[in-house]
């Protein structure tokens, strides 16, 4: 059997063509996080971009309008400013607490301590990424110094299933502090 890793086509055993070996519960899962992550703004971010298209009309209007026509539709605008703001603060509010609970994550998937910065980037992310990368190669280390069983595979692809994900939940802090700084 070949190592794994091997770019070789000749070198390829069959425990390692079938990557997507998932029990029903675990896709269901990852698909249910997919879905979470994806409805996460979506609600609020419709509504701001409803706001803004009817700013945009609104702008138009005044801008071929004249006199008191003109003054209420200024007037319109402003409480469409106003209402914006208001959803923007709730978005900011929203994406602060999805930032907390994301820090929570990747504090929980790694050993090493996360620290940040005075703007909340994770100052030690490439201590984070060794870490994480250190562990899968420790796994694919043992596994090709194995006897290249059912069970050493399956340790090897739970390594790799970690390491995805403390690499989702890095990304996904970064994603939520990049919304939060915006």
């Amino acid at each position: 059997m070949g190592e794994y890793g091997s770019t070789d086509p000749d070198d390829v055993d069959e425990t390692n063509k079938d990557k997507d070996n998932k029990t029903e519960e675990e896709k269901d899962k990852e698909i249910k996080e997919m879905l979470e992550d994806a409805e996460r703004y979506h609600e609020i971010t419709r509504e701001i971009e409803a706001m803004e298209r009817a700013l945009d009309r609104l702008g138009k209007q005044k801008e071929r309008a004249f006199g008191a026509d003109k003054l209420a539709l200024m007037d319109k605008e402003l409480e469409t400013m106003e209402a914006l703001y208001a959803k923007e603060e709730e978005m900011l509010n929203a994406q602060q607490v999805f930032l907390a609970s994301d820090l929570a994550k990747v504090e929980d998937a790694f050993a090493t301590d996360v620290k940040l910065d005075e703007n909340g980037n994770i100052s030690n992310y490439s201590d984070l990424v060794a870490e994480a990368q250190g562990a899968l190669n420790a796994a694919r280390d043992t596994y090709n110094n194995s006897a290249q069983e059912a069970a050493d595979k399956d340790a090897l692809d739970e390594a790799e299933r970690i390491y995805e994900e403390r690499m989702a939940y890095l990304e996904q802090y970064e994603e939520t502090l990049d919304g939060v700084n915006d």
